[in-house]
């Protein structure tokens, strides 16, 4: 029995049987007592361990593109050890299609790495604010006026937080290629067995296992080698393999939706590194936008190609004044120090200056040389796709379309795109998952294609995680895809239909569209409280809750299932400035929440748990914190910690410590929900389980969910291991 617990993966085990693993305990000393506890164990362990054993790696990830890069991470992340991934080609892609991270994809890279959230959040500090990234200008030329959805990224945010938006900033605009490399180089720290060059020849499930066939070319070092055929059985597998998927079709799953063939739209993707040409041209001057031009409808999308070299510059100057180890808190302020003085002497100061934002410096362009733009152009019918391809056509298309000079322009990439909005009949059969695009795909004009797919893997990975662990049931799996199709319905049919708004090729109908957006920006300058409206139909993440989903459900949870807003708040240890609540919150864990409310001051309350609670939040890896109200007569300033207790939120579990809502926006989303009072507690993904009076409650009705995901509301709940709380 002790050694079968040793072969057990050591991050975790059921606790039922806990007390046996490790004792080296003499069978013959067991009383007649202990026998009924013995089989018990043995129920529970030997399948486990024998399944275990049948299997070559835990986790399969088949197809190495973003998606299945952030899942390699997360996995790492959430303790996860067994893992392999395999990819068929052994460079990375280097044309850019995806564009845009969305504020979740910002979020779910604190639970990776600190560095690659720094990666990120610098990426959006510098550029969202310099080009005002986060909105999408709907223009009838380049020379037009902006007549689109919003006017700034000051004024984006604005309507967010009159909405109480559960984000914290709108999207931004980013380099694949040079992200991708990152994401690259960090899986070599990873415990995950990396495999390219390889090709899935078979898919099957065999006796509940993943059984995958691939045949590699690559010896290891990089060198073409044929090599023979191998088996790999896997637990669970997770194709991110893209569209085409393989994986997919060869398990006999339809992709069910649509095509668009007769709008295919030509990808022209460029880079300018003349100074003197971006101080005059209007790319040099813009931000992202679409021009809805009925004769040419065009897309034109800027992203920092250079970012990565910043980086890296950052990197060598930090290492060059300090002797701290890379990653340490010593590091980072020496880096971050180094890319304040690069954005001070390379990147203009900017302001909004009407509907767009202007350079306050005529001498620098607003867009850095070096910078990754994107022409989007529609297609005619009746051009074929080596017509459309041509140098010709290209030429003639950002000469007199696009309004500017090719000489400037270096092509990096020319391709034609036909659109597709579909989805799998099936996210999960058996062991095997998809995930992004072998999943699902859409229109890319919400930016939403590479986002959706990354949500696909923050809501698996911390429940693949537990189920490895022993902590859940492998039946909680069947809440991913239900957990998502609401989010993915809302962004697909968003994508289609703005979609459809700049592809308006007739001249009548386009005047219609034009004049329609310039009434509503009207209306919306004349009567502010409507911005509030616009933004929850197209901006506000969506409500998960379904009858599968893996949250607590009731009449008295209508938070349940919503994201976790981010507001700013202050903290202890840094009173100078507020900071982002996630910097509070478990980065790979639940988190229990206090709220204020009658009887209840976040700033001195210690909550009491059993001991079972306890030990089941700390097998979670479970954190605490409270946040204590917006208040007015000190500003908003976090003098008022310094009365703060410094004992910990939940007594006898650790945590991010205590915080005040600094802008309004936490009570006001508080007060919205009638939360005063109550505890949250927050999964791993960073969406509300739900709200309760106390932590005992929490872990009963988590427990209870982690175990019997499909029992009914009014099942008797019992907390992992048996037993009464």
């Amino acid at each position: 029995l002790k050694s079968s617990s040793v072969a057990r993966d050591s991050t975790g085990s059921a606790m039922a049987f806990s007390q046996f693993s490790g004792n080296g305990m003499d069978l013959r000393s067991l009383t007649r007592s202990s026998w009924p506890l013995l089989l018990l164990a043995i129920v529970l362990v030997v399948p486990e361990v024998g399944g275990a054993a049948d299997v070559d790696v835990d986790v399969l990830i088949i197809g190495l593109g973003p998606v299945g890069m952030i899942l390699s991470h997360l996995l790492s992340a959430y303790g996860v050890r067994n893992t392999m991934a395999i990819e068929k080609t052994n460079k990375l892609y280097i044309g850019p299609r995806a564009v845009a991270w969305d504020d979740y994809t910002i979020r779910t890279s604190r639970s990776i790495s600190e560095e690659t959230e720094s990666w990120m959040r610098w990426h959006a500090r510098l550029f969202a604010d310099q080009w005002a990234l986060a909105c999408v200008g709907l223009k009838s030329g380049p020379a037009a006026a902006r007549i689109g959805a919003c006017d700034s990224y000051d004024t984006q945010a604005r309507w967010r937080m009159n909405a109480m938006v559960s984000t914290r900033q709108p999207s931004v605009y980013f380099h694949q290629p040079t992200w991708e490399g990152w994401l690259r180089d960090g899986l070599s720290n990873l415990s995950l067995d990396v495999s390219l060059s390889t090709e899935v020849l078979e898919t099957a499930i065999v006796d509940g296992i993943c059984q995958v066939t691939v045949r590699s070319s690559s010896n290891g070092d990089g060198a073409s080698e044929e090599r023979p055929n191998k088996t790999i059985r896997a637990r669970y597998c997770v194709a991110t393999d893209g569209a085409s998927s393989r994986t997919r079709r060869q398990l006999g799953l339809s992709y069910e939706g649509q095509t668009f063939p007769d709008q295919p739209w030509l990808v022209v993707d460029t880079e300018v590194h003349d100074v003197e040409y971006l101080k005059t041209a209007w790319i040099g001057q813009e931000g992202s936008g679409f021009i809805m031009n009925p004769t040419c409808p065009l897309v034109y999308i800027l992203t920092p190609a250079f970012f990565g070299e910043w980086w890296a510059e950052a990197d060598a100057e930090a290492a060059a004044q300090t002797e701290s180890p890379k990653g340490s808190a010593a590091f980072r302020q020496h880096r971050d120090e180094a890319l304040h003085r690069m954005a001070a002497v390379r990147l203009p100061k900017v302001k909004p200056e009407g509907n767009q934002t202007k350079s306050d410096d005529t001498d620098t362009p607003l867009v850095p040389p070096g910078t990754h733009f994107r022409f989007e152009f529609l297609v005619p019918g009746n051009m074929s796709e080596e017509e459309a391809t041509s140098d010709a056509n290209v030429d003639q298309l950002l000469r007199t379309c696009a309004e500017v000079d090719p000489r400037f322009l270096e092509i990096k990439r020319v391709v034609v795109y036909t659109f597709h909005a579909r989805r799998a009949e099936k996210w999960r059969l058996g062991p095997v998952l998809l995930a992004g695009d072998a999943a699902h795909c859409m229109p890319p004009f919400q930016g939403q294609g590479m986002n959706s797919g990354i949500r696909d893997a923050a809501n698996m990975a911390w429940k693949l995680s537990l189920i490895l662990r022993g902590i859940a049931d492998d039946a909680i799996l069947d809440s991913y895809e239900p957990e998502r199709l609401t989010n993915l319905q809302q962004v697909t049919d968003a994508s289609v239909l703005l979609g459809r708004i700049v592809m308006v090729e007739n001249p009548l109908l386009a005047h219609v569209r034009d004049v329609t957006f310039t009434f509503g920006n009207w209306l919306r300058s004349t009567f502010p409280f409507l911005d509030g409206i616009q933004t929850v139909i197209f901006v506000e993440p969506p409500h998960i809750l379904s009858e599968a989903s893996l949250l607590a459900q009731g009449y008295d949870q209508q938070v349940a299932g919503r994201l976790l807003p981010c507001p700013d708040v202050w903290l202890r240890d840094d009173p100078s400035m507020p900071q982002p609540l996630d910097k509070l919150v478990a980065p790979n864990g639940f988190t229990i929440i206090l709220v204020s409310g009658p009887g209840v001051d976040p700033l001195k309350t210690v909550l009491k748990a059993t001991a079972r609670s306890l030990d089941f939040l700390r097998l979670l890896g479970a954190s605490s914190l409270a946040v204590a109200p917006f208040d007015e007569s000190t500003s908003g300033s976090g003098d008022a910690l310094k009365g703060a207790v410094e004992a910990s939120v939940v007594e006898g579990l650790g945590g991010g410590g205590r915080c005040i809502d600094s802008s309004g926006r936490w009570t006001a989303w508080v007060k919205r929900y009638r939360l005063e009072g109550r505890l949250l507690l927050v999964r791993p993904d960073r969406y509300i389980f739900g709200a309760f009076a106390d932590v005992d409650s929490a872990v009963l009705r988590l427990s209870h969910l982690l175990r019997s995901p499909g029992a009914p509301p009014g099942a008797e709940p019992q907390l992992v291991g048996g037993g009464e709380l």
